[in-house]
């Protein structure tokens, strides 16, 4: 039982009492005005928005779990959306929420990196959210076509993408380090770095023409786990409330990734049939992720393979691209997105950091066996969770 009100003057027949009553009736007066006149009553009310559609509150589940995360702390009150963007965003998490299995919480986002800590792939993440609609282009009934893979004939729920990405993220481990990934990866040929430039995205240098591959399942899986690299980055500066919704260049999720053509001949194009599963896998699994690809000392051999990838690249990734010639300096076309500090020597820049395979990768925390066991993409995964 509630203990009673505590006694005051108001309480005991105070002359200031009819007043507060008066003041009541009032309110009351109001909210029948406003019934009946609609939104038009709203401009001689004090303090009220105007906007139609008020904000909703996150689920108390919601509030209570990102309470409690490091990773989601500030991200209760997303900017840059729309109101019904900000609606549709919290309407897909709730979804979620309940469909998630526990076994997520030893699923990370993001590789081992010295930089930053690793992140969990968690439906409390928006910022993960948030790049699944938006590559949804914000589906109204939460049904999409996306990713095109799975769902190009019979549009699946927009839960699907990311349980998709869960279980194969729970199966592939692109987070994790077999022997033949070390073995494939010892020239340095592909490594993440950062910048200190606003808004500090994480920076992909890819050299093709230093590495022939040697197992071409190896070689996707070294492209996959510095991905994981980059994205333990991206999901550190994220952190930042502000940029959730987050466009093009102002976005810190986003890839800068830097392709170095320099030697690369005929004789090291791949077969097209591991850049389609490649190119699915980065498509399914990370959505929204590049921000800009710049291809720098562009040969013949580079220019004949890029006229083969074209067919396979969405006209808003291909808008994304620039290609510098042989000819061209890449230096000053890449200072002013990431500073000359961040350009490597080899390319023109103040960055003389130099790759060594022990430093960078560590040890290996998986075997060959356990790599090669891993399931393919596949609707399955979800069955038990969709229903």
């Amino acid at each position: 039982m509630k203990p009673p009100p505590p006694t005051s003057a108001l309480s005991k027949g105070h002359p200031r009492k009819s007043i507060f009553r008066a003041g009541a009736g009032l309110k009351i007066i109001f909210r029948k005005l406003k019934a009946v006149l609609g939104k038009t009553f709203l401009f001689i009310l004090p303090n009220k928005r105007r906007n139609d559609a008020p904000k909703p509150k996150p689920s108390s589940q919601t509030l209570t779990s990102t309470s409690t995360s490091t990773s989601t702390s500030t991200q209760n009150k997303p900017h840059n959306l729309t109101e019904y963007q900000y609606n549709l965003l919290y309407t897909f998490q709730e979804n979620l929420l309940p469909l998630t299995p526990p076994s997520h919480e030893s699923v990370p986002w993001g590789g081992p990196n010295p930089l930053t800590p690793t992140h969990p792939f968690t439906p409390l993440d928006l910022h993960l959210l948030e790049s699944y609609l938006t590559v949804q282009s914000y589906p109204s009934l939460l049904l999409t076509t996306w990713p095109p893979s799975q769902c190009s004939s019979t549009p699946c729920p927009s839960s699907f993408s990311y349980l998709n990405t869960l279980k194969w993220r729970q199966t592939y481990r692109p987070f994790s380090l077999p022997p033949s990934l070390k073995s494939e990866a010892s020239d340095g040929w592909l490594y993440t770095r950062s910048t200190t430039l606003p808004p500090k995205q994480p920076l992909i240098f890819y050299r093709p023409g230093l590495h022939k591959p040697e197992s071409l399942e190896s070689y996707i899986r070294n492209v996959i786990y510095n991905l994981e690299r980059a994205a333990a980055v991206a999901s550190e500066n994220a952190k930042e409330e502000k940029y959730l919704g987050g466009k093009g260049r102002s976005d810190p999720r986003r890839y800068f990734f830097i392709l170095d053509a320099s030697g690369f001949t005929f004789s090291m194009i791949p077969s097209m049939s591991a850049v389609k599963k490649l190119f699915s896998m980065v498509g399914d699994h990370y959505p929204r992720r590049l921000g800009k690809l710049v291809i720098v000392n562009a040969g013949r051999a580079s220019m004949v393979f890029w006229g083969m990838l074209k067919v396979l690249i969405p006209e808003d990734v291909k808008s994304k691209i620039t290609i510098i010639g042989a000819r061209e300096n890449a230096r000053e076309y890449l200072i002013q997105d990431i500073g000359v500090e961040s350009i490597p020597d080899w390319l023109g820049g103040e960055d003389t950091w130099r790759y060594d395979v022990e430093e960078y990768l560590g040890e290996v925390d998986w075997t060959d066996e356990e790599a090669k066991a891993f399931m393919e993409t596949n609707k399955e995964y979800c069955a038990e969770w969709l229903g």
